[in-house]
């Protein structure tokens, strides 16, 4: 689900792990900055380092304005998540 909550601000929440992603957008709308959180990790050390990457790339993706609620990405957002848990 994708939201603008003000003029420089839009938030996009994930059905995942509770993933928010809030974007800094300029006049045109295009992402400036950005923050991702989540309830990915466990405090397992390399468990939570795979959740690290994750997050960073859904971000990196978000902010070069790739959609990441389209169902496609979701899935495979979710087969990524499932194969750090099997791994470690």
């Amino acid at each position: 689900m994708k939201e603008k909550i003000s003029e420089t601000e839009l938030v996009i929440k994930l059905p995942i792990g509770d993933i928010v992603i809030e974007i800094e957008v300029d006049s045109l709308e295009r992402p400036i900055g950005g923050s991702i959180s989540s309830k990915l990790h466990e405090g397992d050390e390399l468990y939570d380092a795979c959740m690290d990457a994750i997050e960073s790339l859904v971000l990196a993706h978000a902010m070069a304005e790739i959609d990441v609620t389209s169902s496609g990405y979701i899935e495979g957002l979710e087969t990524a998540i499932n194969s750090c848990a099997n791994n470690y």
